[in-house]
């Protein structure tokens, strides 16, 4: 065999082999999610404040993203987000904050963004609203005029029946954050672009009791939080009344 012949058989085989292995790790059917005990196990080792705690709940969001609710040893509610990753179920952020976070999964597909959420029903929230906003706007630029009109759409919660959960973007939002990825890549600022602020979407919410008062953030429980790996992740900011129209 020549050495030219070598190398190609050399070049061919490293190919197949890259592509066996990116296959194995990126396309191979999950193994059965951990039990409870394992799970907690394992979020403990990530994030040693959740103690000895209670998994009281896990939600597939889709078959290789799972949120997994829990309660740590010191009554604190917490997330923690999973994904399957590596051929294993990998715990990819935890927090003891139950205020809600949007999972953007896909960060160009908002189909698959999850909000995710936990209280403590000490809190006191009866059910939240998540508004999907963006400011209108207006700019001159190369003697063109440009205007983009605000974006205020809202989604309301019941928390009382759901303590813990999960939701989709409803298919309103989907489909007005896929008419702005449309827009060319110099127009379209989406969630993280602050260059371009016009285009610029956020996520924020309000807690209500029972009798539709709002719930000062201050007297919610905080906590804390750690990445594990990377992860897409939105804090749902509070918005003051205010602010909306």
């Amino acid at each position: 065999m020549t050495k030219k012949k070598l190398w190609s058989f050399i070049g061919i085989a490293g190919v197949l082999l890259f592509g066996t292995i990116f296959y194995l790790f990126s396309f191979t059917k999950p193994t059965p999610f951990p039990s409870n005990e394992e799970s907690i196990d394992e979020i403990r080792s990530v994030f040693p404040q959740a103690g000895d705690g209670a998994i009281l709940n896990t939600i597939f969001l889709d078959n290789r993203h799972v949120y997994v609710p829990f309660l740590s040893d010191a009554n604190a509610n917490g997330m923690s987000l999973w994904e399957w990753k590596s051929q294993k179920w990998k715990v990819v952020y935890v927090t003891t904050n139950g205020q809600p976070l949007v999972w953007r999964i896909d960060k160009k597909d908002p189909s698959t963004y999850r909000v995710v959420w936990n209280f403590s029903t000490q809190t006191k929230v009866d059910y939240m609203k998540l508004y999907l906003m963006k400011r209108r706007n207006y700019y001159v630029s190369n003697n063109v005029e440009h205007y983009y009109p605000g974006v205020q759409m809202e989604e309301k919660i019941i928390i009382s029946e759901n303590p813990y959960g999960s939701m989709q973007m409803p298919k309103e939002w989907i489909s007005i954050i896929q008419s702005t990825n449309k827009l060319s890549p110099s127009e379209s600022g989406l969630f993280t672009n602050y260059m371009n602020y016009p285009q610029y979407f956020t996520f924020r919410w309000l807690p209500y009791d029972k009798v539709d008062n709002v719930i000062d953030p201050i007297k919610l429980p905080n906590g804390n939080s750690i990445w594990n790996d990377v992860i897409d992740l939105e804090n749902v900011l509070w918005i003051d009344e205010s602010e909306l129209e």
